[in-house]
């Protein structure tokens, strides 16, 4: 946990020294010292040496005995890693005995301020006119928003910008253990509690007390460990919410969560909930170009767009952004009733397309990544999920189903030898429904082994 850094602005450029300039200059993002280098990004997204400027000697260790004594805090072999903050900047450093190359540091700067806007999110390539409008309805018709990508993707950035198109009437709620959101400063007149999670006061205490405040939103600037329990439980009473994931796909996401939620009483149960109360998931994935000066320049955007939805004892991922691209797939329907309810017009309802004979296939390839078959989305009556090549359960893996009627259809492929169904949502621990929704599943694969498409002596049934 970071501690503190008690010391005064104006006494800053003593204690920075040589990095001083770029503490105070608001165009750096991140500067970073290793073997006596030092490196900055910029708002720009690019990041280069300052080959001008020169470190004294030592100057890595100096430094940090600088900010272990700041924050009272033991740095050497036994504690090899520093963490410390001030209200805009994360430090870090890492001990030579721990890093092969000498004594790290990498401070992180986030100010009070948005760097993004509609203009140059869109002249960037960062997205499309058309996704930019997709997610700030979102954020208008209240869907619950999971913002994914690798460290360094930019996530929180996105996060605070989308953040902005949420009404001043609305109360939000920010929980964070490092100050980067900055809601208060960047919404003024926005009705705000911030959050800091620290050694009394853990993640699951905070969204815990979050439900006593009377929140509207609830924005975890990161869920990392097992506090997702506690934020689904937040979301589940129609709290609305705002996170970040550590993941590469929209469609990992549900996954990611149950990782890292630890120990649970069902893993099905927690998985269902999982698609029925986070809305929206996207994907922001960063890119190392290198100019021709020699200079690494970092491109960031938005590379998927995803809707969960449990529909009819299902659970299923509508990407309707990929590759950057839209998709041409049709919003699910219970995410289009969001949006009419709040005025938002435009988006196509799928009942139609739900009548159609031949339902959305999706194949699961050589590298696990799934493509769209017939180039629409559907889910289809009940039942129709394994034929569909859709797990019940996951939402993720599945084989794949002819349309034709001439046999030819290549053998159904699962990602594993188990398939996880998730049972009906039940209401006083219905069993009969249970067993009625077990019966129908069943029924299913021995048509389906019947036809040569599976074999039941490799498949397992997890109620």
């Amino acid at each position: 946990m970071a501690e503190d850094l008690s010391i005064q602005r104006e006494d800053w450029e003593n204690y920075f020294g040589p990095l001083y300039k770029f503490i105070v200059d608001d165009e750096v993002t991140d500067v970073d010292v290793s073997a006596g280098k030092v490196f900055v990004t910029n708002c720009k997204n690019e990041r280069m040496r300052a080959e001008e400027t020169v470190l004294p000697d030592g100057f890595a260790d100096i430094f940090a005995h600088r900010v272990a004594n700041s924050v009272s805090k033991a740095f050497n072999k036994e504690t090899p890693v520093l963490e410390a903050e001030t209200e805009t900047l994360r430090i870090t450093v890492v001990h030579a005995s721990a890093a092969v190359t000498g004594t790290a540091v990498s401070i992180r700067k986030s100010l009070p301020a948005v760097r993004m806007d509609e203009d140059n999110i869109v002249t960037s390539g960062y997205c499309s006119a058309e996704t930019l409008q997709l997610l700030k309805d979102c954020v208008r018709a209240r869907l619950n928003l999971c913002i994914c990508g690798e460290p360094g993707s930019g996530k929180t950035e996105c996060a605070k910008f989308l953040s902005t198109f949420i009404p001043n009437s609305e109360r939000v709620i920010t929980i964070e253990d490092n100050p980067e959101w900055h809601y208060a400063a960047i919404c003024p007149d926005h009705d705000t509690v911030e959050l800091k999670v620290g050694p009394q006061v853990d993640y699951t205490k905070a969204i815990k007390t979050c439900m006593r405040l009377n929140p509207t939103w609830i924005m975890l600037s990161e869920a990392r460990s097992v506090e997702v329990k506690d934020l689904l439980t937040c979301l589940s009473t129609g709290v609305k919410g705002m996170t970040t994931i550590h993941t590469d796909a929209v469609a990992k996401i549900p996954d990611r969560m149950v990782n890292m939620a630890g120990e649970l009483p069902s893993e099905a149960r927690f998985l269902n909930n999982i698609y029925s109360f986070v809305d929206v998931g996207l994907l922001i994935r960063r890119k190392e170009i290198r100019c021709a000066d020699g200079r690494y320049r970092t491109i960031r955007s938005i590379e998927e767009v995803g809707f969960f939805t449990r529909e009819g004892g299902r659970n299923t991922c509508t990407l309707v952004v990929e590759d950057g691209e839209a998709t041409g797939r049709t919003l699910p329907e219970e995410i289009a009733a969001d949006f009419r309810r709040a005025g938002i017009e435009g988006y196509e309802n799928i009942a139609t397309a739900l009548q159609n004979e031949k339902y959305a296939v999706r194949a699961a390839t050589k590298d696990g990544k799934q493509t769209d078959e017939e180039g629409k989305e559907g889910t289809g009556p009940a039942g129709a999920g394994a034929e569909a090549g859709i797990m019940a359960g996951t939402g993720e893996e599945g084989g794949q189903d002819s349309a034709e009627a001439d046999g030819d259809a290549e053998p159904l492929r699962f990602a594993s030898d188990r398939i996880s169904v998730g049972t009906l949502e039940q209401r006083g621990n219905d069993e009969v429904a249970q067993q009625q929704r077990m019966d129908e599943i069943i029924e299913e694969l021995i048509r389906l082994n019947r036809n040569g498409r599976t074999c039941l002596g490799r498949t397992s049934l997890v109620g």
